[in-house]
């Protein structure tokens, strides 16, 4: 029904951005405060590889890629593949574990209704 879509529509962006702006926010915040807790005894991120596992887990394998692609300039050549390596590779495990949760969330759920 056309009407009760458009009537659910204002809610469903806010639920959207609202869980947009709290993804950023715990990655980026999560990342800098984590980085400096662990100094030393793990690697750093840096903010392209905070950025492209950000979009990974939004947008999925594809759009990562793309935007890894272009946010390294051509010249660091090996941080670029890296990083389109890593945003497929991530985005795909996210879609099967995604998947998989989905799933079994909607059977427990079936059980009960």
């Amino acid at each position: 029904d056309i009407s009760s879509a458009m009537g659910s529509g204002p809610k469903s962006l806010v639920f959207a951005a609202l869980a947009l702006v709290i993804h950023c926010a715990v990655a980026l915040v999560g990342t800098f405060v984590g980085g400096r807790l662990v100094r030393g005894r793990l690697p750093q991120s840096t903010l392209q590889e905070v950025l492209t596992a950000s979009n990974a887990a939004i947008g999925g394998p594809s759009t990562a890629a793309a935007f890894a692609a272009d946010l390294v300039p051509t010249r660091l050549s090996q941080l670029r593949r890296s990083l389109i390596l890593g945003a497929t590779v991530w985005g795909v495990f996210g879609y099967a574990i995604g998947t998989a949760t989905g799933v079994m969330l909607a059977k427990a759920l079936m059980r009960l209704v």
